[in-house]
């Protein structure tokens, strides 16, 4: 059976030139039977994109993997857009 790793909470403050992020590190699992899971860091920073994450990011099939897969896109590089567009590509057919 498939166990899915499931977060919540990411809370965005814009105030002029700047912007806060916070997350709590909480994760539940979901597999055989529903249970809390060691915490994780839900915020990340590559080079100079950061980005935070909430929902299902990871499972143990190695299907789903939210942090590698912008990981990835972040670093082939290419603007904003461009690395978004390709992180969707790369995620959305495994859902």
């Amino acid at each position: 059976m498939n166990t899915l790793l499931f977060g919540t909470i990411v809370l965005l403050i814009q105030t002029g030139g700047t912007v806060y992020i916070g997350v709590d590190s909480k994760v539940i699992s979901i597999g055989p039977e529903v249970a809390n899971a060691a915490p994780v860091p839900k915020i990340h920073q590559v080079g100079d994109v950061i980005f935070a994450h909430a929902g299902i990011f990871k499972d143990t099939k190695g299907k789903i993997d939210v942090v590698a897969a912008a990981n990835a896109s972040i670093a082939a590089g290419g603007d904003l857009g461009e690395i978004v567009d390709r992180f969707s590509s790369s995620i959305e057919p495994r859902l």
